[in-house]
């Protein structure tokens, strides 16, 4: 548990490759709302689509995607042609994720606080 702590070990293993903040609070809503009755918002999808290695004629085995629910994993491996992770250790990773989560977002995290400051 204590190496889940350390970030410099975390950032070893785990590396940000995109990220992309809500824009309204009304476009979080949907996106709640909409991985709660299983389907993928439009957004999200565009955002796997621009950011994942996807091919077009046949399923890409070369990476796999971890989502912590398995029935949104499973909608999205369906949509998507793709593999995914799901399972004990992607709650571990999503842990040390959250854990983590400010320093990856270094920039966008102070950008953040600054927001919540002001209102």
């Amino acid at each position: 548990m204590a190496s889940t702590q350390d970030f410099k070990k975390i950032s070893k293993v785990i590396t940000l490759k995109a990220f992309t903040q809500f824009k309204t609070s009304k476009q979080a809503l949907e996106n709640i709302v909409g991985s709660n009755l299983r389907t993928i918002p439009e957004d999200v999808l565009e955002f796997l689509k621009l950011n994942l290695p996807l091919k077009k004629k046949t399923s890409n085995k070369s990476f796999s995607l971890a989502v912590v629910d398995p029935k949104y994993g499973k909608l999205i491996s369906e949509t998507l042609n793709i593999q995914i992770q799901v399972g004990d250790f992607i709650h571990e990773l999503y842990r040390c994720i959250k854990t983590h989560l400010h320093k990856y977002l270094k920039s966008t995290y102070s950008t953040i606080i600054t927001l919540f400051k002001i209102q």
